[in-house]
């Protein structure tokens, strides 16, 4: 029998992968980054496509964790858009003109 951990346990879980990306992204640690996010999308692909009923309390703690995690993620683009964007400027100065 194959058992989900509960939405609680594996948000707090993407909690934690998302902040240890924050922190790499803002180190441009980019191979951990990118390790980190096939690990945290593995995690988010466990949790139900719909969370059950839950306990009021659990459900406001859940939307909390979720909030982090969105500013988790915001502080990472904010790290890896310029970044991209450069990348983007060098291999376009090194890519064959027409």
């Amino acid at each position: 029998m194959n058992r989900r951990p509960p939405p609680f346990a594996t948000f707090q879980s993407l909690l934690a992968l998302s902040e240890q990306m924050a922190d790499l992204a803002c180190a441009q640690e980019w191979d951990q980054l990118v390790q980190l996010e096939g690990e945290r999308a593995k995690l988010s692909a466990q949790l139900p496509a719909q969370l059950p009923d839950l306990p009021r309390a659990e459900a406001q703690s859940i939307a909390e964790l979720i909030k982090r995690i969105l500013e988790c993620n915001a502080s990472i683009q904010g790290h890896v858009k310029p970044w991209m964007e450069h990348v983007s400027v060098l291999l376009a100065a090194f890519s064959p003109k027409a």
